[in-house]
C-alpha cells in the first residue's frame, strides 16, 4: 500500500543509526529519496552530539533538527514533534513520525502525528501508540510527491 503524507520525521538513534552511530541499512537511501520533501529528524540527543552522528553515519543534515537543546523535557513528551511540523509548515495529521522506540511514539502520537514503528524484532503489543509497522527501515520506500510531501510505501 502507499501513504502519501505532507512531511516526515525522522527519529534518529536506532531509526536511522544504530548505536555506535552508523547508518542502519536502508536510512541512507530512504533520505536520499526525501531530499525534496518536507522532512526533519527528532531527537532527545544534544544538537552537537546529533550533528556529530550525523556526519559520522554519512546522513545528511535536515533543514529542520529539533533536539533536546530545543525543548523543556524529551520523549514522551510531544513538544519535540509539534515543534518540528510547525518549523515545516504542516498540521500534524499531515505528518509522520517513524520512530523504533516507546517513548518516541506517544511523543509524536501526543502531538497529533500518524507513527511508523521500526520494530527491530519487538512485537508490535511493545509499541501500542504505532499506526502502522515495520521490522526494518530498509522495508520503506519512499518519492517525492510534487507538492512536497512524500509518497511512502511499504507491505504488500
Amino acid at each position: 500500500m502507499e501513504y502519501r503524507y505532507d512531511a516526515l520525521c525522522f527519529d534518529l538513534f536506532g531509526t536511522l543509526t544504530d548505536d555506535r552511530g552508523r547508518a542502519i541499512d536502508g536510512a541512507l537511501a530512504l533520505l536520499a529519496g526525501v531530499r525534496d520533501s518536507r522532512w526533519a529528524i527528532v531527537t532527545s540527543a544534544p544538537r552537537a552530539v546529533a550533528e556529530a552522528i550525523l556526519a559520522a553515519a554519512g546522513l545528511p543534515l535536515p533543514a529542520v533538527l529539533v533536539t533536546g537543546d530545543d525543548v523543556e523535557r524529551s520523549k514522551p513528551d510531544p513538544a519535540c514533534y509539534a515543534k518540528a511540523v510547525a518549523y515545516l509548515g504542516v498540521v500534524p495529521e499531515r505528518a509522520l513520525a517513524i520512530e523504533d522506540s516507546v517513548q518516541g511514539l506517544a511523543a509524536a502520537r501526543g502531538a497529533g502525528l500518524d507513527t511508523l514503528a521500526i520494530l527491530r524484532g519487538a512485537r508490535i503489543g511493545s509499541v501500542r501508540d504505532a499506526v502502522y509497522a515495520v521490522e526494518s527501515i530498509a522495508d520503506v520506500q519512499l518519492r517525492n510527491a510534487t507538492d512536497g510531501g512524500a509518497i511512502l510505501r511499504w507491505g504488500d
